[in-house]
Parts: structure tokens; sequence; C-alpha cells
């Protein structure tokens, strides 16, 4: 055998293992102290208040490791969360003064809620949101919402359903029932030509067992906060939060309930696969935008006693759910545009890019310009399917 040869292996071998990383800079999870729910909110002294909620993995597999903070579900006496807050001139400065706290490295990457209180609100938010948008442990598809302060007592409610108030808050603004916000939304439209904002609403909800007095604070989404400039112009209810999601084409199902003119009883269509189509227009000087929906639906529930297999009960039915779509998103912008003032809509960026020459001789009268705009909705419903039984169970079934 070659000497010559096996000492270059030898002297290849060992350069290959100098190269090798290996596990020096590894962390143990039970190092880390798992951040899955965090609020932010102005305090009275001036001051930002941060609250973060942690799970903590040994507590969660059956050891209680960390003691003190607020609460979180757990078996056997195990607490699977903990709350702990800091406050500083900004959300940079609290970490920091959290993590003095904290005897575990606080660790991002797991949030999935972002709570901004509306003492906040007031000020405007954009100055805090930067730091989960510069941070590089922060995701940018963490959820954001709106509420109350202080935005931290949500964190310290223990859900009847569910691990934490973290969880159950992510799990409801992927329900599809309301709006959904992540951190890289937010960040989008408080650049956008429109510069407003829409936040999900989440609010203490008492859950009722059958006795009042064990009644369990539960969480709940009531409609949205509307931002303009990144600071709140006001709130509106769940349905009225409906009218705008259908025109910013956010809609993924919707049960509609109508009353056919000279029936009693109710029918409700699930509208699936739903399409909002924006189409602006400038004619004489006047800014003017046409809503065209676009609708599936299939109908769930009938107590009329109307034969859905009729194809002229069949087309009332369509138009007095197009009816009523319309008159939902004509009240939301009787709300915001008129009212609030706050293009939470999209116009402005559809007009943008409709007429490019233009926008730049309106973009800064804008905020003028948009409570003008004449706006026509045309919802277009076609009813495919009359449920799984085709026959009412109704005694006396009207004909058309």
């Amino acid at each position: 055998m070659n000497p010559f040869l096996s000492i270059r292996k030898m002297m290849l071998l060992g350069m290959c293992t100098i190269l090798l990383s290996g596990c020096w800079d590894r962390v143990e999870v039970n190092d880390l102290a798992l951040v899955v729910g965090i609020a932010v909110d102005k305090k009275e002294n001036g001051n930002m208040g941060l609250a973060v909620q942690l799970m903590i993995p040994q507590a969660a597999g059956g050891g209680d490791t960390m003691g003190g903070g607020g609460g979180g579900g757990g078996g056997a006496g195990a607490k699977q969360t903990y709350v702990v807050a800091a406050e500083g001139v900004d959300v940079a400065d609290a970490t920091r003064k959290l993590q003095e706290k904290i005897p575990r490295r606080i660790f991002w990457h797991h949030n999935t809620s972002l709570i901004f209180g509306d003492r906040l609100l007031r000020e405007g938010i954009a100055g805090q949101l930067d730091f989960f948008d510069r941070y590089y442990s922060t995701r940018k598809r963490t959820s954001v919402f709106a509420a109350k302060s202080p935005a931290s007592a949500l964190l310290q409610i223990i859900p009847p359903v569910g691990r934490s108030s973290a969880e159950v808050i992510d799990d409801l603004s992927k329900t599809g029932v309301g709006a959904e916000m992540t951190v890289k939304d937010v960040l989008q439209m408080l650049t956008s030509d429109s510069h407003a904002v829409i936040l999900p609403w989440i609010e203490q909800s008492p859950s009722v067992q059958g006795d009042a007095e064990k009644e369990e604070p539960s969480l709940r989404l009531n409609g949205v906060a509307v931002l303009k400039k990144d600071k709140i112009v006001g709130r509106i209810d769940d349905k009225i939060t409906r009218g705008v999601l259908w025109v910013r084409n956010e809609i993924k199902t919707v049960i509609v309930t109508v009353k056919p003119k000279g029936n009693k009883g109710d029918v409700s269509v699930e509208l699936l696969k739903p399409n909002t189509q924006l189409v602006p227009s400038v004619t004489a000087g006047k800014w003017k935008m046409t809503v065209r929906i676009k609708a599936e639906g299939t109908v769930i529930q009938n107590t009329t006693g109307l034969e859905m297999e009729n194809p002229d009960i069949n087309k009332k039915l369509e138009k007095d759910v197009a009816r009523d779509i319309q008159h939902i998103i004509m009240v939301a912008m009787n709300q915001v545009q008129k009212g609030m003032k706050a293009d939470v809509f999209g116009f402005a960026d559809a007009f943008h890019r409709k007429y490019p020459d233009k926008w730049p001789e309106v973009k800064d009268r804008w905020d003028e310009i948009f409570p003008k705009v004449e706006v026509k909705v045309d919802p277009r419903v076609t009813i495919m399917r009359p449920g799984m039984n085709n026959e009412s169970p109704i005694p006396e079934v009207k004909k058309p």
C-alpha cells in the first residue's frame, strides 16, 4: 500500500472533521420561554406596556417548572401558560426589561396573536408595530387584533375550550366569519394609497353553562376597529363588518337569511365561492366605483314551505339574497365612507391601478374625494342546490 496515499486520505479526513459544525450552538427547548400571545398598550404614565403569554414546554408535558404570573389551563395542576409583563419607553425597551424577569430566553417564533389596546390605538400604532416588522425573531404572519385597554387582561383569561387564551384568539381569527389581519397585512395597508386599516376586535364574553353563578369567561370577535393613518377613528359591528369584507373580497363563506315576500318563515342560503371585483371609473370629473359580486349558494334551511326546486321560486330567492347583500354593503358604505371617511375598502388602490396618470393629481386630496365617490353595488347570486332534501317538511307547501 502506498504510504503517500494513506497520508493524503488522513489529511482529507482531518479537514472534513474541522469543517463539521456539530451542535455547539444548540438551544434546548427547556431553555426557552415560548411566546404564544402578546399584548401592547399605552400605560397611564406614558410608558409602553408589554405583556406576553408564555407556553412552558415541561409544564405542557406534565411538569410545573415556572411559577408566578397569570393563568392558563393544564392537567394535574400544572400550568401550561404563564403571563408576564414589563414596561419601557417603547416595545424594544420593554422587551429588554421583560427578559430580566424570565430565567429563559424569550423565543418569539411561536407567537400567534398580537393585541393592541385602544389607548394606544388612539395615539397610533405605527411606531410600536415597527418592532414586530424589524426584529428578526418575530413573524409577519402573526394575527393582529384590537381590544379595550388594558389588552393584557385578555391574556389572563382561562378559556373553557383551548389550552390558552392566545390559542383561542388565533383560532377565532381563522374561522372565516370575521376579518383576519396579520402583521404583514397591516403594514401593507398602512403604506397603501388609502392608509386605512381594519383590525378584528377581540373581547371577553361570558359563557353561560346553565347557572349564572358558574359563568366562565370566554373570548369572542365583535366587529372591527377602523384605523385611519394608524389611529382608531371608530368601531363597526359584525353585520357592517360583513359589508366591508364583501367589498374587500375577503368573504370566505357566509349564510344569508331572507324572508320571501308574502310568506311566513325564512330561507337561509350558504354562499360559497363569493367573488368581488372593484370596477373604478372617472366620468366628467366624477369618481365612481362599481362593486360587482358573484356568488353561488345552497339552501341550508327552509321554514317557508316553498318548493326550492321550482325555477320561479328559485329566481325570486336569488333576487332576495342579492338585495340583502346590497343592503349590507350600502349600510357599511354609509357608516364607513360617509361617517368615518376611511378607505378600508381599497378604492384608492383600485383607482391608482386603472388611472396611473390621474392618480398623482388626487392622491394628496384622497381624504376629500373618497367620501364623495359614487358607489354602485351589483350582486349576482345563483342558487345551485336546494340542499340535501328536495322536499319541504312544512305541511302546506305554497305554489308560485
